[in-house]
């Protein structure tokens, strides 16, 4: 099998939602991304304020896919480094947005979460592939590990943060990574 192009990427991301707004809302104060062009049913997001990532289509006659039906399983918003992750952990731990799961792939780190009408979403940074590890016949292997948050997740220490990611009902691992976030 041959491997996909380091520079192989995916463009925009189309989702039908019920509820436009409210979703806009969530996309843009939440996860952050900004208005690229706004129509009466459809909104553009960017994160650069040029490339559409994702397009939202609004129907409110759609009716809400079963949690666990075919359909899309997450979107994927790669940030560019640690640093970047653990900011969204700390905006994620700051506002009480609940978050589904936080996974070290060893060849990415992934913080988990919905949107308001049960879209997953991953956001996740890739581990440098010089650090990749791989098995004894040179595969990646499929791996689905907590994320261990330690110093090299950032550098500058945050006074309570263990109680403001308890506070929130985050774990352990949130703690850890927000303690150790950079501004």
């Amino acid at each position: 099998m041959m491997p996909i192009h380091k520079e192989t990427h995916i463009g925009s991301v189309t989702l039908q939602v019920k509820n436009l707004e409210k979703l806009v809302t969530f996309y843009t104060e939440t996860i952050g991304l900004q208005i690229l062009s706004k129509r009466q049913t459809s909104v553009k997001l960017t994160a650069d304020g040029k490339t559409p990532l994702l397009i939202l289509e609004g129907n409110p006659e759609l009716q809400q896919r079963p949690m666990k039906s075919a359909g899309l399983y997450h979107l994927a918003l790669l940030v560019p480094s640690r640093k970047d992750l653990a900011n969204v952990l700390y905006h994620f731990i700051e506002t009480n947005t609940p978050l589904l799961g936080a996974s070290n792939h060893r060849f990415s780190e992934a913080i988990y979460l919905q949107d308001p009408e049960n879209n997953g979403i991953e956001i996740y940074r890739d581990v440098d592939r010089k650090d990749w590890v791989r098995d004894e016949r040179g595969k990646l292997p499929a791996v689905s590990e907590p994320l261990r948050c330690t110093k090299s997740f950032s550098g500058k220490r945050y006074k309570d943060v263990e109680s403001s990611a308890r506070k929130h009902g985050h774990g352990p691992c949130a703690s850890e990574c927000i303690k150790y976030r950079s501004s």
